[in-house]
């Protein structure tokens, strides 16, 4: 038995008793009974699952964390966090360590490197923390399920963009507009581009309206080409 209390005793003891707890309710209620060599003695009370749930984003190396929970004396807490990560394939991912910082109090749970397996849009597996409650002389809280659903499908292949992610086009600062067209004028489809260009013509010559990339392009005759105008 481990007693927190200054001066209090302690032995081995025979415990006996139960947790209950619905479905679907993060909180329940325990029973024990405790026997040990001075006597005996009985304590209940309610406990709880711990979890935390919210959003997570991600760029080309780093993944962010902005989760919350309730801890068993029912206040919020919000958790912070940044990490690198690595695509392994598209079927799992790998989750640099985490230094997770909260709003309660100044803590940083650290946690260890894991790999998540893919089903889905859903990335699944365990994660394991050093020690999940700084407070007690023990590790504890320190095996956790990790679940994260991403909905995000940029090349609707049925692989989210997270072990799959798309590649992000340069932004054009010229147009080619050389080929076949056919036009409606002011209207010009134009083959090269497999889009609509609108003429204009103003003082100082014609501008085309690219309606592919919805820019405005003028004509420079140092270059030779169709360059874009600032938005």
């Amino acid at each position: 038995m481990h007693w927190l209390q200054a001066g209090a005793t302690g032995s081995d003891a025979s415990i006996s008793g139960s947790l209950t707890r619905s479905a679907g309710l993060s909180s329940g209620n325990f029973s024990f009974h405790y026997q040990y060599t001075q006597g005996s003695a009985s304590a209940t009370g309610t406990w709880s699952v711990q979890y935390f749930d919210g959003s997570i984003e991600y760029d080309d190396e780093k993944y962010y964390l902005n989760i919350n929970t309730t801890n068993s004396d029912g206040q919020d807490n919000k958790g912070y966090s940044t990490a690198e990560y690595e695509v392994s394939d598209q079927r799992s991912i790998s989750l640099g360590a985490l230094n997770l910082r909260t709003d309660y109090n100044s803590d940083i749970f650290k946690t260890q490197s894991t790999v998540l397996s893919r089903t889905g849009n859903k990335y699944t597996g365990y994660l394991k923390a050093l020690d999940g409650d700084l407070d007690t002389s023990w590790a504890d809280y320190v095996d956790w399920y990790i679940e994260i659903t991403d909905p995000n499908d940029g090349d609707k292949d049925g692989v989210p963009d997270f072990t799959d992610p798309i590649e992000r086009a340069i932004a054009p600062t010229s147009v080619d507009i050389s080929g076949w067209n056919w036009h409606s004028w002011p209207w010009v489809y134009n083959h090269s581009i497999q889009n609509w260009l609108y003429y204009h013509k103003g003082a100082s010559g014609y501008a085309v309206w690219n309606n592919s990339d919805r820019s405005w392009y003028e004509w420079n005759n140092v270059t030779g080409s169709w360059n874009k105008l600032s938005q």
